[in-house]
């Protein structure tokens, strides 16, 4: 009895700011029963530093005293002006200057701190190409139930003996403590986006002068943090499995998408871990493709997001934690014209922001007799956000072949650090492919509102 007194104590002691609902213990506690002492006592330790030196989804609190600033909660507000959700963004920080303007000029000054990607295009591109350095924010945050369970997912989170899923986890982020490179890549696939999206967005292909727009008109469900009826825990309420006296475990869906493009076709894709009767493993089923349309080889549905496909194709390497400049609080960009935003090559340099923040970085080898176009991927994931930032990709020969942007910025309204808009970049042709530009005022992101035609698989 002791240590369930001891769990609850420690689980309401060492929270992020919020309090737990009534019976916040209850789905943790039987978790822990199957613990010995020695395992218990390891990860309640572990999870107190989610309210200690890290941040409640598990970055480090600490800047680095020069240009990294502290965590200080992150933006849980809207800015003054702000109307309602579904309006445009202010940018809180719209009156600041430029620090560095980084090119291939001066890139050997700074090279430590610049992708080999980024370098790759500022090379490429010396007369017009540049990144532009600001002050650094550390906007992430997430609301309070997110970093409740994020907490209590260190406690009660189970890798699938195979390892290519988990189980035990929901409503936060799986691994805030990761092991390993998968783990990271779980925490993107998982990463809290509110839990639904609609919006209207257009991708745009560019190849020299040439363009190419798809108007999408985007869907998605986010069951992972809001199905809280799935038995995924062994508890009183879920049904027993009469045979072997278990407890069914139901499919666990981390992401529901639905995107529809008008006259060229629907991509649905659902990424589902299947957790019942003993059966652990990951799956992503997609019905439909890309429009079979200009340069669509440009990207997949893989790089949704960067990446949000199944980790099983890959050897998931950590690398550690580096300091690198990367897209962050973009929000200039929204306001201007294609004319002015897409240049040959490139989106106009003078349109991002870039700022330095600490990343983990992964390395994913295409494991033998898979298939895919990419034979590594190399991603840098915001720790703050779990959002993968930028990403490498090489191709079958070894080379590297893309780049890829994630133009992060606060959507302060969930509040969440999500993508803006993703680019891709090929490095051999000099094409690239923009998506998740708005299409004006209807295409504003709704996080508040049900998605509808989307269905959840509970079987």
């Amino acid at each position: 009895m002791w240590r369930w007194l001891l769990l609850t104590c420690l689980l309401l002691a060492g929270l992020a700011p919020g309090a737990l609902a009534q019976g916040v213990s209850q789905q943790t506690d039987y978790l822990a029963a199957e613990l010995d002492d020695a395992q218990l006592t390891e990860r309640l330790a572990r999870a107190t530093r989610l309210s200690d030196e890290l941040t409640p989804l598990g970055a480090i609190r600490a800047g680095n005293g020069t240009d990294i600033p502290v965590w200080r909660g992150g933006l849980r507000m809207p800015p003054l002006g702000y109307l309602a959700i579904g309006q445009p963004h202010i940018d809180p920080f719209a009156d600041e200057t430029e620090l560095l303007r980084l090119s291939a000029d001066n890139l050997s000054d700074y090279r430590y701190f610049v992708t080999p990607g980024l370098q790759a295009l500022l090379e490429r591109y010396p007369g017009s190409a540049y990144l532009s350095v600001y002050p650094s924010h550390r906007t992430a945050a997430a609301p309070d139930t997110v970093y409740e369970q994020t907490y209590k997912n260190v406690i009660r989170t189970e890798t699938s003996r195979d390892g290519s899923g988990f189980y035990y986890a929901w409503g936060g982020i799986p691994f805030p403590l990761p092991d390993n490179g998968q783990q990271v890549i779980w925490n993107h696939l998982a990463s809290w986006r509110g839990e639904q999206l609609q919006a209207r967005w257009r991708e745009i292909q560019v190849s020299g002068e040439q363009q190419h727009v798809i108007n999408w008109r985007v869907q998605e469900d986010y069951p992972y943090y809001f199905q809280r009826d799935r038995c995924l825990l062994p508890l009183a309420h879920c049904e027993p499995d009469r045979r072997n006296g278990r407890s069914k475990r139901k499919d666990l869906t981390l992401f529901q998408r639905q995107w529809s493009a008008v006259g060229q076709g629907l991509l649905r894709t659902t990424h589902q871990l299947e957790l019942r009767e003993g059966v652990e493993h990951s799956y992503r089923r997609q019905q439909g493709g890309w429009p079979d349309s200009w340069n669509t080889d440009l990207r997949s549905a893989d790089d949704v997001s960067l990446f949000s496909g199944s980790p099983q194709q890959y050897h998931w390497m950590l690398l550690g934690k580096r300091e690198l400049y990367i897209p962050y609080n973009n929000y200039r960009f929204e306001a201007l014209a294609d004319a002015v935003l897409l240049q040959p090559g490139h989106l106009a340099s003078a349109a991002l922001r870039f700022e330095k923040h600490r990343v983990w970085v992964v390395d994913g080898t295409l494991k033998k007799g898979a298939t895919n176009p990419y034979s590594k991927r190399v991603y840098y994931v915001d720790e703050d956000s779990w959002q993968i930032a930028l990403a490498d990709f090489y191709g079958a020969d070894g080379q590297l072949q893309r780049l890829g942007l994630a133009l992060l910025k606060s959507f302060y309204e969930l509040p969440a650090v999500l993508p803006a808009a993703t680019v891709i970049h090929d490095l051999d042709t000099g094409s690239y492919s923009v998506t998740g530009l708005e299409s004006g005022q209807a295409g504003m992101r709704r996080f508040d509102q049900a998605v509808e035609g989307i269905t959840v698989d509970i079987d």
